[in-house]
């Protein structure tokens, strides 16, 4: 892994034309208290650098300050810089990680200022519907349409870039923090200007409270423009003095996106709406197909337990599994700890060192490494970070299909709903055979047409229920048209999808009317069979003009068409014949489009990237563990089956294990003995 000194060819920080975060990268960042301004720097520095990491992001600003601050009046130094010498963490900071040539990246928290600081600034607050402020631990919560973020921020962040001359900038949580660390939700701000800039974006909508007021995504839309603008005025302000430094954020485009992950504790409910084991992969996935992303991606993995028990270290296995689903998705690792760097206190963060090691050492084949799978699958709209939060999508059916693919062991990458339009236009779509629709996708008018070109195109499209934004009229792709009648709810309440024999499945969610004569089905929603005794339970009858499935042709490409909430019927019962059918739908599509199968046990991910000179086939033990919380996998063992392009590979090799596999050429293709997987395998196919 180079560092970000390397990469200026010895001057104190990257130039501009030598971003270091367009290369592979470690990221680890020492989330500090108030109490914490004697941290030894040369120790952190050094044990950053031994876990294979090569940025440190520390706090410098915003809450409090850990450097000599030039605006008293609204800038207070935390009180533990007094006892060191100098009273400049940063600037000794700075000093040590140049030392042990690592790059340092300031994060600065404008998001709260204490209570005091703030009596004579009221107009700067995020309030609530009633009026007052957002007040929770002494700290009130900042509007971003505030002077304090037009005025004040862009001051300090002037005088601080001119003074250390670090390798980025991290803002943290920049947003409308709507709700408070301990979960007290305000809502959408209304002070003045937020009321005047959302009625000006909305058409004079009226100014939502919460998630359940019609206008909220409208708040939701105008809010990331709002904070995208004021996130590129910051960069602007940095990088004209500092013009090789990194800025980013978790809810904008910037330099770096910034995939935050940890599962909290004391989880209630539903296990289907636990934490869930997909998430990094998911996120850098998503990030990796942006159709304008920048060029650097973290997942970023906190050691902690959520909010309520950050001084909790994560369970080794699953920090393991934090770091290992980022990397086989081409994104960049990085770790975030409360406090000082005690490793004691985080043997997490030491059980992962061994995969960011492995990261650094093969730099250079991840920074070609390129998403290439055949199949592309759509997640709902949502965004990242605290959009994802705002937006409150149903993942349901999205992550059913997620799951059936990753089972059947299918490389698929992930597509954002609100993004195919532009992916489309930079031709991202291009290498795909297939893409699937899962219902709940919530799909936009111009995101539908590219759907529809890129099939027309030759493209071949799984389209399962109902994935379209508000009932949209259309798409003009579907085999059938989705504007007959329709069951939802309850009304489904005891109807199952099947035939007359064979394995029958819940119906849970919505059924779309397509008619006899829709043809290529293969079941059929069923009469209600009201619950009771069991002597009571039958009679059920398949309704020929409810099928399942239709198939047709849209211009040179194949569309199939499922009628009813398929994913979220998966995910909610967790049938794997169900799953096997959703797979079993887009392994039909693919035809000999897919070019790696694999024999392996159900827990095992498959993703497939591209290199310079060929293939990454990267597989991730799932296994170990309940719902929530992961735990070392079970070893498993199996074979790859190369066919098309890969079948002519010239060597197969894992890099985990640093040598050649075995191969044999079968009339199947050519097959890869994999003897042992425990969490992570890595194999280069050169072709």
């Amino acid at each position: 892994m180079a560092k970000p000194t390397d990469l200026a060819a010895g001057a104190s920080r990257p130039a501009a034309t030598q971003a270091w975060w367009g290369k592979p990268f470690g990221l680890f960042q020492t989330n500090i208290a108030e109490v914490d301004g004697d941290l030894d720097v040369e120790a952190t520095a050094g044990e950053i650098d031994r876990l294979g990491y090569n940025v440190w992001q520390l706090n410098a600003g915003g809450i409090c300050y850990f450097y000599p601050t030039a605006h008293p009046d609204f800038q207070r130094p935390a009180a533990s810089l007094s006892g060191r010498p100098g009273g400049d963490l940063i600037g000794d900071a700075l000093a040590a990680a140049r030392r042990h040539g690592i790059g340092l990246v300031a994060r600065f928290d404008f998001s709260r200022l204490a209570a005091d600081l703030m009596a004579s600034h009221r107009d700067w607050a995020h309030l609530g519907a009633d009026g007052r402020p957002v007040e929770d631990d002494g700290l009130v919560n900042i509007c971003p349409n505030s002077d304090y973020h037009a005025e004040v921020v862009p001051a300090i962040l002037a005088d601080f870039v001119a003074r250390y001359p670090v390798d980025g900038v991290f803002f943290n949580w920049l947003n409308w923090a709507e709700a408070t660390y301990r979960g007290k939700y305000a809502g959408p701000c209304h002070c003045d200007r937020c009321r005047d800039g959302f009625a000006a974006a909305s058409d004079g909508a009226p100014h939502p409270t919460g998630p359940r007021d019609p206008a909220y995504p409208a708040w939701v839309a105008y809010s990331r423009a709002v904070i995208q603008r004021l996130a590129e005025r910051y960069r602007a302000i940095v990088q004209a003095t500092l013009p090789g430094a990194a800025v980013f954020l978790a809810d904008a485009k910037l330099d770096i996106g910034f995939l935050e992950v940890n599962s909290p504790v004391g989880r209630s409910g539903a296990p289907a709406d636990w934490w869930w084991t997909h998430t990094p992969s998911e996120l850098a996935s998503v990030y990796q197909n942006l159709a304008d992303a920048p060029p650097g991606a973290v997942v970023h993995a906190a050691a902690n337990l959520g909010f309520a028990y950050r001084a909790v270290d994560e369970e080794p296995d699953q920090y393991r599994r934090y770091i290992a689903q980022g990397l086989v998705r081409g994104a960049n690792p990085g770790s975030v700890i409360v406090g000082k760097p005690l490793i004691g206190r985080n043997p997490s963060v030491e059980a992962a060192a061994d995969l960011v090691r492995f990261h650094r050492d093969n730099a250079s084949l991840y920074a070609e490494l390129r998403p290439g799978a055949p199949v592309g699958l759509i997640r709902p709209a949502s965004g990242l970070a605290m959009a994802a939060m705002q937006a409150r999508p149903d993942f349901s059916g999205y992550r059913g299909v997620f799951a059936a693919l990753q089972e059947r062991h299918i490389p698929f990458d992930v597509f954002a709903a609100d993004d195919l339009a532009r992916a489309a236009e930079a031709s991202s779509l291009d290498r795909l055979s297939v893409l699937v629709a899962p219902d709940g996708a919530g799909l936009a008018r111009a995101d539908l047409d590219a759907i529809g070109q890129w099939t027309a195109g030759g493209g071949r499209t799984l389209a399962i229920g109902e994935f379209r934004a508000d009932h949209q009229a259309g798409p003009e792709f579907l085999p059938v048209p989705m504007d007959g009648d329709r069951l939802t709810g309850s009304e489904l309440d005891c109807r199952y999808v099947g035939g007359e024999e064979g394995v029958r499945w819940p119906a849970i969610g919505h059924y779309y009317r397509m008619g006899a004569g829709a043809g290529q089905a293969r079941r059929w929603l069923t009469t209600p069979a009201p619950p009771g005794p069991p002597e009571r339970v039958h009679g059920w009858s398949a309704l020929e003009d409810w099928p399942d499935r239709a198939r047709g042709r849209h211009g040179q490409g194949l569309v199939t068409q499922l009628a009813w909430s398929a994913g979220r019927s998966a995910h909610l019962s967790g049938l794997s014949s169900l799953a096997d059918a959703i797979a079993a739908e887009v392994l039909d599509l693919l035809g000999d489009g897919l070019e790696v199968r694999a024999d392996f046990p159900r827990t095992v991910e498959l993703t497939l990237g591209q290199v310079a000179d060929g293939y990454l086939v990267q597989l991730l033990n799932h296994s170990g563990g309940r719902l929530d919380r992961a735990r070392r996998p079970t070893p498993a063992s199996g074979r790859l089956v190369l066919t098309g392009r890969l079948a002519s590979a010239r060597a197969v090799r894992s890099l985990t294990a640093n040598q050649a596999l075995p191969v044999r050429l079968s009339p199947a293709g050519l097959e890869v003995a994999v003897g042992r997987l425990n969490l992570l395998e890595v194999i280069h196919v050169a072709v």
